[in-house]
């Protein structure tokens, strides 16, 4: 069991990377300057406030916001842009 979990973890894990890699190349090779942008995924991923009728759903729009890997994307985006505009 933990062997198939594992498996599928691993697929899910090359799957995100590759679809990282194409919309990065894309981006690279459409556009001559790359504008990184910082999104604060530690504030969108809090909590739901306590009280709310929609943890359940906050906590799946959570687990989705963190599953894309916004740092590897950028990180993988700037290896490949030949300029980038860094904001100060």
């Amino acid at each position: 069991m933990n062997r198939r979990v594992a498996k599928l973890q691993r697929k899910a894990g090359t799957q995100r990377r590759d679809w990282q890699h194409k919309v990065t190349s894309e981006i690279a090779s459409r556009y001559d300057i790359g504008y990184p942008l910082e999104l604060n995924t530690k504030g969108m991923t809090k909590k739901a406030k306590k009280g709310s009728k929609r943890k359940k759903q906050k906590a799946g729009l959570n687990k989705s916001i963190l599953s894309v890997g916004f740092s590897t994307l950028n990180k993988s985006r700037d290896a490949l842009a030949g300029r980038l505009y860094t904001q100060d």
